[in-house]
């Protein structure tokens, strides 16, 4: 038997039914759409009231967002998006007080992206220009307040009618919380010998050259350059370990593992990385390529994902390379990206990562601000609205990066770890995902210490907690199995 949820309203069908997929497959109950089918409960999203139904939610008129920028008011302290009508009530007497699915869509499909010609400096959209940030409430995975209500409600009807229909487990270790540790490499610190140096130089050469008659860009170049070259050279006073040894000794001591997201071989623009695969890096006592240390990492259980070029986002054919070369470093498939500097397209980046063969990204993030940018706090898969369609790649959206955290803001390290405990703690308490970004090349640099201390306190404070801490290759394919569990009806009674 199955919990039904019968779809009434019939205009933009896909979309209504990606909701509900999305949401019922997170809550974990087993369920059917429009099947007529025997059901324990039945759920009708239609624009009046038809019939017997166990929960009704309002459809209003589809898409009025085009127009309109949503409202938001407070409903026993849960945000709720709106157009026209105020709601006044979250749920009564088996009703929803607002149209949650048509919300949820705004949010995850990320439709003020498509709308907005908001964007910054690196053409990416800002979060001053996003509803969530506006209304104050950037730092609340809304979406994850809807499934809670929703979950909540079907839970107390099974158990009125004495059903002990218990949900697929959220993540392992019957946790409700789960954090995925990761790490962009943008900078690498090492003993450079001279030939390196040499080699850094002719590529700073070639980069200016190619950036012709501007002064402004030939300028930029060199500082950039000369920056990169110089943080290159820095030995970090006293330590035995290089920037990888020392996250994973520290990872390690918890039994944690985290993902490193590399940069390919790949220079097309000034602000992509420096460093080459082949450059040479301290670890184990020895001077190893790069490409031999990142085996090294994936074969002791840490994942490799890569961190595309600056135009990767929206360029399938650099993509592809850039993936082509970690895989054939690695002897092994890349499933996982984040580009870099978080730029991200919603009209062409997941479309452009599904066809080079992602299984999920994880760019979802802003770079100034912490929080949660799709309002949800679980990985799920994005809706194309140009393509009225889902996309076959998972986005796992980012939360905490160090940068946002710390720059422009106070640097006093317990207001900032609290700021974190904070998110997390809210996670915890209705079931979610948080991912944390800390930049490789922070651990070996002392002005940027008290970063490291918050990160170090934060997996204290997970450790304690007993979270599910992982890979996001990790938490991808555990949840792509939870996925295939509940649409095969994999339940106990």
């Amino acid at each position: 038997m199955k919990v039904s949820i019968e779809i009434q309203l019939r205009v933009e069908n896909n979309q209504i039914r990606y909701v509900f997929d999305t949401l019922f497959s997170i809550i974990g109950f087993p369920f059917t759409v429009n099947t007529g089918c025997e059901s324990l409960l039945r759920v009708v999203y239609a624009r009046y009231p038809e019939g017997k139904c166990d929960l009704f939610i309002p459809a209003y008129p589809y898409h009025p967002w085009a127009k309109n920028k949503p409202k938001i008011t407070f409903l026993n302290n849960i945000p709720v998006l709106y157009i026209s009508d105020k709601p006044y009530f979250l749920i009564h007497e088996g009703k929803i007080g607002f149209d949650l699915i048509n919300s949820t869509f705004y949010l995850l499909s990320r439709y003020e992206e498509y709308l907005s010609r908001d964007v910054d400096q690196h053409g990416r959209f800002p979060h001053t220009s996003s509803v969530l940030y506006s209304a104050g409430i950037l730092k609340t995975p809304v979406i994850n307040f809807y499934i809670s209500i929703l979950k909540n409600f079907l839970q107390a009807k099974l158990y009125e009618r004495g059903i002990n229909l218990k949900p697929i487990t959220l993540w392992k270790n019957q946790s409700k919380l789960a954090v995925a540790l990761t790490h962009d490499v943008d900078l690498d610190y090492m003993i450079l010998d001279h030939v390196n140096f040499v080699q850094k130089l002719l590529v700073t050469k070639r980069t200016l050259m190619a950036h012709g008659n501007s002064l402004y860009k030939r300028l930029r170049t060199i500082y950039l350059g000369g920056i990169s070259l110089f943080q290159k050279m820095e030995i970090p006073d006293g330590s035995r370990y290089s920037e990888f040894e020392q996250w994973m000794k520290l990872e390690e001591g918890f039994g944690y593992r985290s993902t490193f997201y590399f940069s390919a071989n790949v220079k097309n623009h000034y602000y992509d990385n420096m460093y080459s695969l082949c450059d040479k890096w301290r670890f184990n006592n020895k001077k190893l390529k790069l490409s031999e240390i990142m085996k090294i990492m994936a074969r002791e259980g840490w994942e490799i994902g890569l961190h595309g070029s600056y135009m990767s986002y929206c360029n399938e054919d650099i993509l592809k390379r850039e993936k082509l070369i970690l895989e054939e470093v690695l002897g092994k498939s890349i499933t996982g990206i984040r580009q870099h500097r978080l730029r991200f397209d919603i009209t062409k980046t997941l479309r452009i990562q599904e066809k080079c063969g992602f299984k999920y990204d994880t760019s979802l993030g802003y770079n100034k601000e912490i929080g949660y940018r799709a309002g949800i706090a679980y990985p799920f898969y994005p809706f194309g609205i140009m393509e009225n369609r889902v996309y076959n790649l998972l986005e796992m959206p980012l939360v905490i990066q160090e940068i946002a955290l710390f720059r422009g803001k106070s640097t006093d390290i317990d207001q900032c770890l609290q700021k974190c405990i904070s998110l997390i703690d809210e996670v915890e308490q209705i079931g979610g995902l948080i991912i944390l970004l800390w930049h490789s090349h922070l651990i070996n640099t002392k002005s940027y210490s008290h970063w490291i201390t918050v990160y170090r306190e934060l997996l204290r404070y997970l450790y304690r907690k007993r979270a599910f801490v992982s890979t996001l290759g990790e938490i991808s394919n555990y949840w792509q199995d939870r996925l295939a569990k509940v649409k095969l009806g994999m339940f106990g009674m």
